[in-house]
């Protein structure tokens, strides 16, 4: 349990403190590593007054600390208690016999949860399955003279987003995002491996097998203690894939995870398979539009509430989520979701809270593309804002717990302040950055931002200076 401590707003001013702050952490800023980077750093009262900033309106590459701004968002606009909606459905005439003349129809809602392998309050693969097969059942239908129809136009067809990295895309933390997802689009690549150095591996198994599967395996085991150097490269959306690196030597299975070429049919193939052990038989699986059909509804699948969603999406700094409730909220605002129109729409509404957008440049909804821009004065801004809609208890579920959760678990170990941040982490090639609140006291937190762009030792080394300015905050203002 954490001790709650009072802010002494009498004895320590804001003018004060900013002095004070200045002394304590300009020796950090001194330091080699961290003058020749760009860190920039903004930390604010819950009324907005500045604390302490430095270099605050330099647009910055976020890394995942955008996400805060896309769950925050997402949640403003489409209410924290929206849940995503898969709708099962058939059109045709059912026979005497149970024979579907027609199809089966999966209209997607855009949920990143459906058969979430990863988030404890989803239904997992196996239950999805089984409950559209339950929903067949209970129309009492035995056999399909039709099709799996996978209607998934709520999202336009480019799911991958541009301006990601060529390395990253067939991995899955570049998952694509369509209109449906399904086991958050990934597959597992298991390996058999050698305890010796530098032997080639094999692949035992692709799981879950997605159509046309094909891997060119070039992993080798690394030296002792090297972990998973290894990574899938391809055409996003094609079915041919290589894996080159190094797993690390042992016995037994090794699993890496990779992006599936396309969520839809991955979905539908499963789908398919799943009803053939049933003994429903079906003619195939295609992508269709179910607006311009009259059609009978089974039932539909429901996700977790949108707050829950937004927890998990901050908490494992899930990409997939978050680029998913950029497109939702497109869809909301123009009709279809897109990566322009999610932004637009986020755009808008920042506008609306009367936070100088100017401060942000949004091109994805995880921070995965290099070109995302923010400033830490831009996003102290907006966190003041979300602090008065939603509160500080609801941050606090949002956002992961330093010392105990997600991403940050082991941030600021040793250190006396660990116990009072909140904080989102984002980490990309030399970039390092933290985005939430230091929680004196429930009724005044304080909202912080630092951001590190351009260093040149490592991400590790990087952190430990940022934990050493956090620490010298906390301290400052405890």
């Amino acid at each position: 349990m954490k001790k709650i401590l009072v802010v002494l707003v009498l004895l320590c001013s804001i003018p004060l403190c900013k002095a004070q702050l200045v002394d304590r952490l300009e020796p950090i800023f001194a330091r080699e590593e961290v003058a020749t980077a760009q860190v920039s750093v903004s930390v604010r009262a819950k009324d907005g007054s500045v604390i302490f900033e430095r270099q605050p309106k330099i647009l910055l590459m976020p890394a995942s600390t955008l996400k805060l701004v896309t769950t925050l968002s997402a949640l403003d606009i489409l209410g924290a208690e929206h849940q995503y909606r898969t709708e099962i459905s058939y059109r045709g005439q059912i026979s005497d016999d149970g024979t579907l003349i027609g199809d089966l129809f999966v209209v997607g809602s855009g949920d990143p949860s459906l058969g979430s392998g990863e988030d404890p309050l989803a239904a997992d693969i196996d239950e999805v399955i089984n409950q559209v097969i339950r929903l067949v059942r209970a129309e009492n239908i035995t056999a399909i003279q039709g099709k799996i129809v996978l209607d998934d136009t709520i999202f336009d067809g480019e799911a991958v987003h541009p301006g990601w990295p060529w390395d990253d895309l067939c991995n899955y933390y570049a998952a694509g995002s369509w209109g449906i997802n399904f086991h958050e689009n990934r597959y597992q690549v298991v390996f058999s491996r050698s305890s010796k150095t530098d032997i080639q591996t094999t692949i035992n198994s692709i799981v879950p097998l997605f159509p046309g599967a094909s891997h060119h395996n070039m992993i080798c085991t690394g030296p002792l203690g090297s972990g998973d150097n290894a990574y899938i490269y391809g055409d996003p959306y094609a079915a041919e894939r290589s894996i080159r690196g190094t797993i690390p030597p042992g016995r037994g299975a090794f699993e890496i995870e990779g992006a599936v070429p396309d969520g839809p049919m991955f979905f539908g193939s499963l789908l398919e398979q799943a009803l053939a052990r049933e003994g429903i038989s079906v003619t195939g699986v295609v992508r269709g539009n179910s607006s311009t059909h009259s059609y009978q509804s089974l039932g539909s699948l429901s996700s977790p509430r949108l707050l829950d969603l937004v927890s998990f999406a901050n908490h494992e700094s899930d990409n997939l989520y978050c680029d998913a409730f950029l497109k939702s909220v497109g869809a909301m605002a123009e009709g279809q979701g897109s990566w322009e129109s999610g932004v637009r729409a986020i755009r808008d509404h920042i506008n609306s809270l009367d936070v100088m957008s100017s401060g942000l440049r949004q091109v994805d909804g995880s921070g995965l593309s290099s070109r995302n821009r923010l400033s830490p004065d831009f996003m102290t801004s907006f966190l003041v804002r979300q602090l008065r809609s939603h509160g500080t208890q609801t941050l606090q579920y949002i956002i992961p717990e330093v010392g105990s959760d997600g991403t940050v678990k082991r941030f600021m170990e040793e250190r006396e302040g660990q116990d009072y941040y909140w904080l989102k982490s984002g980490s990309i090639n030399s970039v390092v950055a933290y985005a939430g609140l230091l929680v004196l006291s429930q009724e005044e937190p304080i909202v912080v931002s630092i951001v590190a762009n351009g260093h040149s030792v490592s991400n590790r080394v990087m952190r430990n200076h940022l934990a050493d300015i956090l620490e010298e905050i906390y301290q400052e203002l405890k």
